[in-house]
């Protein structure tokens, strides 16, 4: 009987680690397109410090963690949210504009 319950919690650790894999594969994915956007946006040639690149890539992730949840199926209430956790993490920084242009994108 122990054996069987271990058994099956094993399978339910395993089950959920792989799925938590997926979703990080996902949000990979879906950021690499907008990185990409990013990279050309902010060419390290034309801005000695990266910086803004980092923080359009920031926007990219965040838009697409943001758009992970389920109860937000409103593309402008996602873009909003994004847009917020932007402003958070740049108060007042010109880093803002380029986390939020990753949000769009």
């Amino acid at each position: 009987m122990l054996r069987h319950c271990l058994g099956i919690l094993v399978v339910l650790v395993f089950s959920l680690a792989l799925s938590s894999c997926e979703v990080l594969r996902k949000i990979e994915e879906e950021s690499e397109n907008c990185e990409a956007f990013c990279s050309q946006t902010y060419p390290l040639h034309t801005y000695p410090k990266a910086e803004h690149l980092e923080s359009c890539k920031r926007g990219c992730k965040l838009f697409v963690i943001v758009g992970q949840n389920p109860e937000l199926s409103d593309l402008n209430i996602t873009h909003a949210k994004c847009n917020n956790a932007c402003a958070e993490l740049y108060p007042e920084s010109p880093q803002y504009y380029a986390c939020c242009l990753g949000c769009k994108e």
